[in-house]
């Protein structure tokens, strides 16, 4: 475990205020100009943002809409600031620089949010992030003479229940500059639940609570798949839900419902009005490939009893026999369910391969899926939809509530990658093994 090397200071402020001169006045060097770069308010004559470290007003401050800095994951159109909603999301850059800040917000009721910070790969430090205006130092008094990518990553899926839920990234300052970024080696989706969600992924096995603080991006499938094979990637996933009903016959906790938008589950008064529930873009990112994870909760859904919408007392259940088997029209209720959200994926993403996998939590409804993938294989002609059986999670690979651990999550890192290897779009991809570094991994 690394120790925390990150100096925190916030402020109730929400108040962002432009610097004087604007965009590109006292730019970072070798990028007059450039849009988002700007001097710290109060170093050039402007008017001080509220709460801003001593450290940082000898700083140059540099907006999101900065082209160097490379956004990750879905979010809306505006940078200003730049909202972050999915887990995983956040942006990376590459900085030739002694010091780096970022000046982020954040807001909650319940559910607050993490961030976590890696450098050059390595994974050093995560923290809980309070309420309002806060600037984090990521670097301080490194050599400038050896640039260093930096990475930040929202730790915490979007949290429903919370409409206070919010996260935005404001700026960064530095004494430095900001170098391009090289091309991601490949681009990788990723859609599910709470696995996929990293519930569980950090915490002892005996913590049990309903609360953030047991949500990793970084010890998570997703993240290291997408290392291994040197991707960027996004993730739209959500804890509970399913691709007919959520893990309790909820109808409304179905995944497919959104895919087609920024982020649905956004409820927080700014998010909304920056267009979170606004349709997405696919042109923004074009995955090579598509994994699906998702059906546990569906499977689930089976023991459980019939659920009642609060407003209509209509009833929803996955139904099982009375030797527990699940009645057939309900499997086959899936089956048709996980079939048309593959059209979906496929219509959004024509370029990419989608994987459809199965098995981390047992095989109810394995047999489904491959047969929703054969049925779309024949009804389309597509052979690069696939099928991948994904080994059950053993007892001694269990994490906090119940979930995958850092060992379980590794292991189906090294599956999908493996797999992936095998298409020709993937052939000529170097691949690390997900277990490299993992002492790294907080």
């Amino acid at each position: 475990m690394t120790a925390e090397e990150t100096e925190t200071k916030s402020t109730e402020a929400t108040a962002e205020k432009t610097p004087a001169g604007g965009p590109g006045a006292d730019s970072v060097p070798g990028t007059a100009g450039m849009p988002g770069a700007d001097s710290v308010p109060g170093t050039a004559g402007g008017p001080e943002t509220p709460g801003l470290p001593e450290e940082c007003r000898g700083l140059r401050r540099i907006g999101m809409e900065d082209p160097r800095i490379r956004v990750l994951g879905r979010t809306v159109s505006s940078r200003k600031p730049l909202h972050l909603y999915w887990t995983g999301s956040g942006i990376r850059l590459r900085a030739a620089a002694s010091e780096l800040w970022v000046e982020v917000a954040a807001s909650f009721h319940q559910y607050e949010q993490w961030l976590t910070v890696v450098i050059d790969g390595a994974v050093i430090s995560r923290q809980m992030l309070r309420r309002g205006r806060q600037w984090i130092c990521l670097f301080r008094n490194a050599d400038p003479g050896k640039p260093k990518t930096v990475q930040l990553v929202k730790d915490v899926q979007p949290m429903e229940q919370d409409v206070e839920s919010r996260l935005e990234i404001h700026a960064v300052y530095t004494d430095g500059e900001l170098l391009a970024l090289p091309d991601p080696a490949c681009r990788l989706e990723f859609v599910g639940d709470s696995v996929t969600s990293g519930e569980g992924g950090i915490g002892a096995r005996c913590e049990m609570e309903w609360i953030s603080e047991w949500f990793s991006a970084t010890r998570n499938y997703a993240w290291l798949t997408a290392a291994a094979l040197g991707a960027d990637y996004q993730v739209i996933s959500q804890s509970g839900w399913g691709v007919v009903c959520a893990w309790d016959n909820n109808p409304h906790g179905r995944v497919p419902d959104l895919y087609r938008k920024v982020c649905r589950l956004a409820g927080s008064v700014s998010d909304l009005a920056a267009g979170a529930d606004a349709d997405w873009d696919f042109r923004l990112f074009r995955p090579d490939a598509v994994v699906v994870n998702l059906g546990a909760n569906d499977a689930n859904a089976f023991s459980q009893p019939p659920f009642t919408d609060p407003v209509t007392g209509a009833q929803f259940q996955m139904q099982s026999r009375h030797d527990g088997t699940p009645e057939p029209d309900d499997l086959q209720r899936f089956e048709d369910a996980y079939l048309a959200f593959l059209g979906t994926v496929r219509e959004c993403n024509p370029q990419a391969e989608i994987l459809a996998c199965q098995g981390i939590f047992g095989d109810l409804l394995t047999p489904r899926v491959q047969s929703a993938v054969r049925r779309f294989q024949e009804k389309t002609g597509d052979s690069r939809v696939h099928f991948l059986h994904l080994s059950e999670i053993r007892k001694e690979d269990i994490g906090a509530r119940e979930h995958p651990g850092i060992r379980a999550h590794r292991r189906m890192a090294s599956e999908i990658a493996a797999f992936l290897k095998t298409l020709p779009a993937f052939a000529g991809i170097p691949v690390q093994n997900p277990a490299d570094g993992a002492d790294s991994q907080l």
